[in-house]
């Protein structure tokens, strides 16, 4: 039985081991997580129930299951040579997109654990099947090696795309990347841990094609882009980028709590340009704050005029339901989730870039389903007149429908306000990292600080989750 002593000790609940090895030798399987979070992922895993061996980010290495046992994060036909996940395969997921370049500091997170997994499990430092095929354009390059005589009869390194029965093309990693993880060692990987972040290692604002947009492999499947939608349509966002890179809260304010449907800050949105998705039979996607009205109108002007015959679709605005975070900007009409009609995957990059021309305070290209934008509110409450009185508020008033609601003190509500924090703590590290500059002296004490906080965050999420999850079922 082994665990990794450097990484955090992280089981996912509710799921289960592969089972005991069948066959060997030892291995090491790649995978990307089509994903930008550790915490996304770790949901995903929870879903599917295929956690793999580790999970590994620019932050941290996470260990799900001993390598003692095989995970479950491959696919793998009962009864049908060969095994896969009990082929003695450790497995590595690394969060990112196998269309994209890596983040550098997650692949020395990598090549510090595949030293310690080669080193304990006597695994060779080589690629039977030769280095993972590199993307092509952002896309599936094809004509992938899933020799199962290699499989079956030679320890090494491999890539997902490389594992017989499985048809994923992730990692993808490019010449460049295969050599980094291969000829960097643990003391080197460490080294580089320790330098100061830079921006080159954390962020990847830069604009893509809509074929790399639309190609992005995801757990509902390759999306596939035809010709006639890969022409240049001016810049997009990468799926999982967020404009400007900070948290929702920063760019767009706190929430204050849920707004009743009568509230004199919503308004109903009636523009013919817009689809509303109206899921729920009540209209209320529809609703939203006067400020997120103006920029969702001011999208489906442009993207009237980027794709002729196409609508902006709302599939999710003001809510008064339970279906997002205690925090969720939806209560207070600030936030939309958004497509376009007729609904089309490849087209959601762009998009993401119109919502930010449209004028949107954070624009979040969220999953291979939606875009989030989210709306400041008004900068004083005399900026919203009320409905009852036409006449504005004294700054400062909060009026009963404004008040915030009281968050739950159960372990539900407890695990969302620290799953926040942790997310906020996390994105200050981020845009304290990228300032373009030497650090201060207390700028430096205060990456540290935040560090710190970061670790004991991510430590509460797995004491409340392990005491949370018991109670789920009664």
């Amino acid at each position: 039985m082994a665990r990794c002593p450097f990484a955090v000790w992280d089981p996912i609940p509710g799921t289960t081991t592969g089972g005991s090895y069948l066959s060997g030798p030892f291995k090491i399987v790649h995978h990307t997580t089509e994903g930008s979070t550790y915490q996304s992922a770790r949901s995903a895993y929870r879903s599917g129930n295929h956690p793999p061996h580790f999970t590994v980010d620019a932050e941290r290495i996470y260990q799900h299951i001993d390598t003692g046992v095989a995970a479950r994060a491959l696919a793998n036909r009962t009864g049908t040579p060969p095994e896969t996940n009990r082929a003695s395969a450790v497995q590595i997921e690394l969060v990112g997109f196998a269309g994209r370049p890596k983040n550098r500091r997650a692949l020395a997170n990598v090549a510090r654990l595949c030293r310690w997994i080669e080193s304990t499990h006597r695994v060779p430092r080589v690629w039977p099947s030769g280095n993972p095929r590199p993307p092509r354009n952002g896309r599936d390059p094809g004509n992938h090696n899933r020799s199962v005589a290699n499989w079956t009869a030679r320890g090494g390194h491999y890539g997902h795309s490389q594992v017989p029965e499985n048809s994923h093309w992730d990692p993808a990693y490019t010449r460049e990347e295969v050599e980094f993880l291969m000829n960097t060692g643990a003391d080197e990987a460490d080294a580089l841990l320790a330098a100061p972040m830079a921006a080159e290692d954390w962020l990847d604002a830069s604009p893509v094609s809509v074929a790399e947009a639309g190609s992005l492999d995801d757990d509902t499947g390759d999306v596939d882009v035809s010709d006639t939608d890969l022409e240049d349509r001016g810049p997009v966002l990468r799926l999982g980028q967020k404009v400007p890179p900070v948290a929702e809260a920063t760019a767009s304010g706190r929430s204050r709590g849920r707004l009743p449907r009568s509230s004199p800050q919503l308004v109903r949105n009636n523009n013919p340009d817009v689809v509303f998705e109206n899921s729920e039979g009540n209209n209320d996607d529809r609703f939203m704050s006067r400020r997120l009205q103006e920029k969702v109108n001011a999208l489906a002007q442009l993207v009237k005029q980027e794709w002729p015959g196409v609508k902006l679709r709302v599939t999710d605005a003001w809510d008064e339901g339970v279906g997002h975070s205690s925090t969720s900007l939806h209560y207070e009409g600030r936030a939309a989730d958004m497509t376009v009609f007729p609904r089309d995957r490849a087209k959601l990059g762009r998009l993401g870039r119109l919502a930010v021309d449209a004028g949107f305070d954070w624009v979040w290209y969220e999953d291979v389903s939606h875009v989030h934008g989210s709306v400041k509110r008004p900068a004083s409450p005399a900026d919203e007149l009320s409905a009852d009185a036409g006449v504005p508020e004294e700054a400062g008033t909060v009026r009963e429908d404004e008040k915030p609601e009281v968050p739950g003190t159960g372990l539900s509500g407890a695990l969302e306000a620290v799953l926040e924090a942790l997310e906020e703590a996390r994105q200050e590290v981020i845009h304290l990292s990228v300032v373009g500059r030497a650090h201060t002296p207390e700028e430096t004490a205060l990456l540290e600080r935040l560090r710190h906080r970061v670790a004991a965050l991510d430590a509460a999420v797995l004491l409340l989750e392990s005491v949370s999850d018991p109670l789920a079922g009664s």
